[in-house]
C-alpha cells in the first residue's frame, strides 16, 4: 500500500482514507491509484446516442434561392 500511494502522489495515511466505505477521493487521486495499479480506465455513454435525421444534419440546409 506504501507503495501504491508514493506511485498515487498521496501519503499512504491519505489513500487508506479516501479508500474507506466515508472516504471521497479527488478524481486525481482515483486515476493515480488506477496508474500505479497498471489499470486502464474507459468510460460510455449509458445511453444510446440519438440518431440525427437526414444526411449531414448540422443544422437547417440552406437552398439557394433561384
Amino acid at each position: 500500500m506504501t507503495e501504491i500511494a508514493r506511485e498515487a502522489g498521496v501519503t499512504r495515511e491519505a489513500l487508506y482514507k479516501a479508500l474507506t466505505e466515508d472516504g471521497d477521493p479527488r478524481l486525481s487521486t482515483l486515476l493515480g491509484v488506477t496508474r500505479a495499479l497498471g489499470v486502464t480506465l474507459s468510460a460510455a455513454s449509458s445511453t444510446a446516442p440519438k440518431q440525427r435525421s437526414g444526411a449531414g444534419s448540422r443544422g437547417p440546409s440552406r437552398k439557394s434561392a433561384a
